[in-house]
């Protein structure tokens, strides 16, 4: 999958914590989901608009934008976590081998061997795509997180015939790793 490049951890908001352990283990983690797929999806999105337009032969920056993918893993007795990558691997749908390029640029490269040897092929500035938008995106990401977390809850509860209001903002969050806590 790459290197990581941020991540953040969400611990706080009492009142979320205390209605989500209420609600047992496995709607408790459902919901972890889904709030955590509904996001990365939406992280996955920025990334793709954050990537670079490359002018190549072939249409590079189509290619790019269709191997930035979102994944949610959520195992029972772990925290729920969501990952934004650029898929590398070639047999597992669209990928963008030579995306880390982008990312973090090259220095001054030459044909090393061939007809072409010696001849002078350029450098590619670092774009910083996928680091720009975990940067701008991380507190909204949060935000929204526990926004989906707390409206799950209150439609859960409504469902049951009890209600549920927070009071609470979440001012507590702590923005820190894309993992989330359980």
């Amino acid at each position: 999958m790459g290197r990581a490049i941020g991540s953040i951890t969400l611990e706080g908001d009492k009142e979320l914590v205390k209605a989500l352990q209420s609600l047992g283990s496995k709607l408790e983690r459902k919901f972890r989901r889904t709030a955590a797929s509904q996001t990365m999806r939406v992280l996955r999105t920025k990334a793709r608009d954050n990537a670079p337009n490359i002018r190549s032969k072939s249409d590079k920056s189509k290619q790019l934008r269709g191997a930035i993918q979102s994944k949610v893993n959520a195992k029972a007795g772990r925290p729920v976590e969501g990952h934004v990558f650029v898929n590398y691997n070639a047999s597992k749908g669209k990928s963008a081998r030579w995306a880390h390029f982008f990312e973090g640029g090259t220095k001054r490269r030459t044909v090393k061997s061939g007809p072409y040897a010696g001849r002078d092929v350029g450098r590619i500035t670092a774009y910083k795509f996928m680091t720009r938008t975990f940067e701008q995106n991380r507190r909204s990401a949060v935000n929204f997180f526990q926004r989906l977390l707390r409206q799950q809850i209150e439609a859960h509860a409504k469902y049951q015939g009890a209600k549920v209001k927070f009071t609470g903002k979440g001012k507590d969050f702590r923005a820190g790793t894309f993992v989330e806590k359980g």
